[in-house]
């Protein structure tokens, strides 16, 4: 199929709470439009649309919620989430919105491809990739088109790459003699809510694993380092220390933690940041599998395997390769926006494990 329009999405069904939750995710796909509804349509001189919930629109989760008979909350989605059937009546209410059309969505899930699937619909996810610690957080991106996939693996990050950044940590870590007086295991604590911690259909909670927890124990101290973000984490405390979880109450960041001799081994219910662990070579587990796999060594195409892009995906002819499989023509620009350190970073207002960036490669700074 050669599409003729491009639709920007995210998670479209995703709540928090009640419907009214629904606001804050939609966010993601005006942010993911203004990010790159210009490069693409530049590559690709397509109509551009949005496909999203809330008053205004057209689309209307509310119908879908009633097709699919689950609550309209986080318990309907989670239940949805990963779903391998999906109603020929949901379908077809996805249908009209989506029609001719190439998919381009932030965080949409297995669901979702599998409607795009079902529609005969090139689909692009885009996520932000495990790897936080370099010079600029980039992208991840998996699709259900293989010629897509195909065009992208060349643009995929080399993984000595991300160990040489993590090296630049340590060097830095070994420079300023940083001080680590906890050793042990690191428990990484998740916020709720959380995709990731998605296990077929219910949210998982450090305390379902009580028996793997006390298989860690072994390796000494079980140090639980909280989410920032965690709100719900001090009414959950007690239930956590009774698990053998021992809060880690001084504020270390994170790469500063992945450096230190003293931490040994990393867990999680389903991280990032242990994929991380792995670059600063320490050992590393999550306690449910994750559906998206991420730096594998093959690079046989499926749908839920994950290419890596780091800065490329912000400039026109980046998209015209990509794209040219399921568009009748795309076109490039002899120039592109120049490399920005943190421009990501900036651009998502999130910093992940660093001060607020100031446009300098921050690894690196030598002393305070």
């Amino acid at each position: 199929m050669q599409a003729k329009k491009i639709v920007f999405t995210s998670d479209i069904l995703r709540l928090s709470k009640d419907k009214s939750s629904r606001k804050l995710f939609a966010k993601n796909t005006y942010w993911l439009h203004h990010l790159l509804r210009r490069p693409i349509q530049q590559a690709t001189q397509l109509p551009i649309e949005l496909l999203e919930w809330e008053k205004g629109t057209d689309f209307n989760g509310e119908q879908v919620y009633d097709l699919l008979n689950l609550p309209m909350n986080i318990d309907g989605w989670v239940k949805f989430y990963y779903e391998e059937i999906i109603p020929n009546s949901v379908i077809d209410y996805f249908a009209p919105f989506l029609d001719q059309a190439l998919v381009i969505g932030f965080e949409v899930p297995a669901y979702f491809m599998k409607i795009c699937t079902a529609l005969s619909l090139p689909c692009i996810n885009i996520m932000w990739d495990p790897i936080r610690f370099m010079d600029d957080i980039f992208f991840s991106f998996n699709t259900n088109n293989e010629k897509i996939f195909e065009a992208l693996l060349p643009y995929q990050l080399a993984p000595f790459l991300v160990y040489q950044s993590a090296d630049l940590h340590k060097a830095r870590f070994y420079r300023r003699q940083i001080e680590i007086e906890e050793a042990g295991a690191l428990i990484l604590g998740q916020t709720t809510g959380d995709r990731s911690l998605i296990e077929g259909d219910q949210l998982r909670k450090l305390t379902d694993f009580k028996p793997k927890l006390s298989d860690l124990s072994k390796r000494g101290k079980l140090w639980l380092r909280k989410h920032p973000f965690d709100s719900n984490f001090e009414r959950n405390r007690d239930a956590l220390e009774a698990v053998g979880l021992q809060v880690l109450e001084r504020t270390y960041n994170i790469y500063d933690l992945l450096c230190a001799e003293q931490i040994k081994h990393v867990a999680a219910i389903s991280s990032g940041t242990t994929l991380e662990a792995k670059f600063f070579e320490k050992s590393a587990e999550t306690f449910i599998p994750s559906y998206y796999q991420y730096y594998k060594a093959s690079n046989q195409y499926q749908e839920n395997n994950c290419i890596s892009v780091k800065d490329t995906f912000l400039e026109v002819n980046f998209w015209a390769n990509v794209l040219k499989s399921v568009c009748s023509l795309t076109y490039k620009l002899d120039q592109q926006l120049p490399y920005k350190a943190n421009r990501m970073r900036n651009a998502n207002c999130s910093f992940w494990g660093y001060e607020e960036a100031r446009n300098e490669q921050i690894i690196v700074k030598y002393d305070e």
